[in-house]
């Protein structure tokens, strides 16, 4: 049974439930009336805060935004004290989320994969959730002293979602592994060319 939740809370509990039925059947897989019944809301309910599927999975997109930036703010500096440190254990933490749960790709991506035909916006929020990441991952960069800040950020991000491709095949960690691995051969090359131009 469904614990308490209050009004306020109601609508990100159910986008968050549509969210993840959606990411483990695809968007087209699972109805509105399977997404209420895992809910524990009522269709009325559901389609109040919700006409449509689209407006959901948009709606659980944003909140997950959200909770993924509050989260990289509060755990990546509890892993590492070095902005250095705090780039490679982005690939630790991603590497425990691929193993936590039933690992099926990026949540954004795929939704972007499977909505992009109908509706241009899912994939505008994957652009800009994308872009908030790279942001997060760039002033790390520059903090740790990289020559070149965006390249690096765009370095990092193009291996975060590489792996993260490669996970949702093999069902191991192993490719966020290697790539953590790689990451840390940038950043120190990054922050060596800044001492370097510095000499």
């Amino acid at each position: 049974m469904r614990e308490s939740i209050s009004r306020k809370d109601l609508p990100r509990h159910i986008a968050d439930v549509g969210l993840r039925a959606c990411y483990e059947f695809g968007v087209t897989g699972v109805g509105m009336a399977e997404i209420a019944e895992r809910a524990q809301v009522s269709k009325r309910t559901l389609y109040r805060h919700f006409p449509d599927k689209l407006s959901l999975v948009e709606a659980g997109l944003r909140a997950r935004s959200d909770r993924w930036i509050e989260r990289l703010r509060r755990e990546l500096p509890e892993r590492a004290g070095s902005p250095r440190g705090r780039l490679i254990a982005l690939f630790d933490l991603l590497a425990e989320d691929v193993l936590a749960t039933p690992f099926l790709g990026c949540y954004f991506v795929n939704a972007t994969a499977q909505t992009a035909a109908s509706d241009p916006t899912v994939r505008r929020l994957t652009q800009w959730h994308k872009k908030r990441l790279h942001d997060e991952v760039r002033t790390l960069a520059d903090s740790a002293g990289a020559r070149d800040p965006d390249l690096l950020a765009g370095q990092l991000m193009l291996l975060v979602e590489g792996a993260l491709a490669s996970a949702a095949v093999s069902a191991t960690d192993a490719p966020v592994r290697l790539a953590g691995a790689t990451a840390t051969q940038l950043i120190d090359q990054a922050v060596a060319d800044t001492k370097e131009s510095n000499a």
